[in-house]
């Protein structure tokens, strides 16, 4: 999650630069709007896919503590299980002796 984050960042900031070199490139007058226009898009196009990103991590996280709660729960019930044979097979040989 964290790599694609930081792929995310990279990309943007790529674009950011080239977006500003081209505009530099462009006529003088009337930048500021342009430059204004497309920083806009981009922050929006970032803010959205990192929305994105902490849904999905959020969703995974969820999804990992449903599955340890669930093996531990199995493994809570194989001890039970088991400690419960091993009392039971230790009464019946105390009972041969009595």
């Amino acid at each position: 999650m964290i790599e694609i984050s930081i792929a995310i960042s990279a990309v943007t900031l790529i674009l950011v630069i080239i977006t500003f070199l081209l505009i530099k490139k462009s006529v003088s007058g009337g930048i500021e709007p342009l430059l204004k226009s497309e920083m806009e898009k981009m922050d929006r196009s970032f803010r959205d896919e990192s929305a994105r990103n902490r849904e999905e991590t959020s969703r995974n996280a969820k999804s990992q503590r449903e599955e340890l709660n669930s093996s531990v729960i199995k493994l809570r019930e194989h001890l039970t299980s088991t400690i419960g044979e091993i009392s039971k097979r230790q009464k019946d040989q105390l009972d041969i002796f009595t």
